[in-house]
């Protein structure tokens, strides 16, 4: 199940969050990755050998472990970040700045749209 997509659409809920709130609400790894981890919790933490949600968290592991099975989970397990040894902060930081230039693009169309239907309008006159 990849949920770093999922998730990266709920990291900001904050449209606007520039640089400056980002390094505020994100000063280093740990702040990232605990963000992270409750953000996984929320969604619910599946186990890959027997699909148990029951789990625990190994603080000094990082990771959660299957009441059912013992099977560990890391945090980056079933993500986009699971085979990357990029930290979270980046991520976090890449996906902050994607979704920017979504959201740019969008305004984009919406605009480009509107001249379109001006440039109908002034031809229909």
């Amino acid at each position: 199940m990849q949920i770093g997509c999922t998730l990266g659409d709920r990291l900001y809920q904050k449209v606007d969050m520039n640089i400056l709130e980002f390094v505020s609400k994100f000063p280093d790894e740990q702040s990232c990755r605990l963000d992270f981890k409750n953000k996984r919790e929320d969604q619910g933490v599946f186990c890959k050998k027997c699909s148990s949600e029951v789990h625990y968290w190994l603080k000094n592991k990082w990771q959660w472990q299957c009441k059912n099975s013992n099977f560990r989970t890391t945090l980056r397990s079933g993500t986009i970040m699971e085979n990357s040894n990029m930290p979270v902060r980046s991520w976090y930081l890449c996906m902050a700045q994607i979704k920017k230039i979504i959201q740019s693009m969008s305004e984009l169309v919406s605009f480009l749209q509107v001249l379109v239907k001006l440039e109908q309008i002034v031809k229909s006159l």
